[in-house]
């Protein structure tokens, strides 16, 4: 029998319910399944903001960075959701990596970027530290991944936020490889100026 899921969408009783439960029993919320996987990370991964504010309210018990034994954490999973409400909760905790790295060492922003996510890169961008030019595994940057995939409103926003343009990965493409290989115009456009403010500073 297939285990049951957590829903994607909970409606307010259900986390009143839930809420009751917790504090009438005593339950361990801070217990994880045998991949490591907390209550957490599941209901970021499935986008309930109701059951989401609830666990976060367990202060001292509940890690808003827990790690699963592929090194992937809350943050990780609601930007791969699109929750963006999700990555709000998360961020406001400040007690998450917003540079976390999992096991092809990408970070959220790398993942928001590569699919397009422009509402999370932006709240990912005011984070203090975050790391605009990290590389995964590949040599790719955020920049890399959104130029390839053609997310013209992502690039332009990395770019405003100052990210280097000519960064190479382990084969030694550039952004600008990419999108070129892929005939993004728009965004080859925005490189090649950007590279050319880069070089007349």
């Amino acid at each position: 029998m297939e285990a049951p899921r957590w829903p994607s969408e909970a409606p307010n009783w259900e986390a009143k319910a839930m809420s009751k439960l917790l504090d009438s029993y005593n339950v361990n919320v801070g217990l994880r399944d045998r991949e490591g996987r907390s209550h957490l990370l599941m209901v970021a991964k499935n986008g309930c903001k109701e059951l989401v504010e609830l666990l976060l309210a367990h202060n001292g018990v509940v890690t808003a960075d827990s790690i699963d034994q592929n090194r992937r954490v809350p943050l990780y999973w609601a930007v791969i959701g699109k929750h963006i409400t999700i990555v709000k909760l998360l961020l406001a905790t400040r007690k998450v990596d917003i540079n976390h790295v999992g096991w092809s060492y990408c970070t959220p922003l790398s993942v928001a970027a590569g699919g397009g996510r422009g509402g999370i890169v932006k709240l990912l961008l005011v984070g203090n530290g975050i790391g605009v030019n990290r590389k995964d595994l590949l040599g790719r940057t955020p920049l890399s991944l959104a130029a390839e995939e053609g997310h013209q409103a992502v690039v332009k926003l990395l770019l405003d936020h100052g990210v280097i343009v000519d960064e190479g990965d382990v084969w030694g493409h550039l952004p600008l490889s990419y999108v070129l290989k892929n005939g993004h115009r728009a965004i080859c456009q925005l490189l090649m100026y950007s590279s050319y403010l880069a070089l007349d500073q």
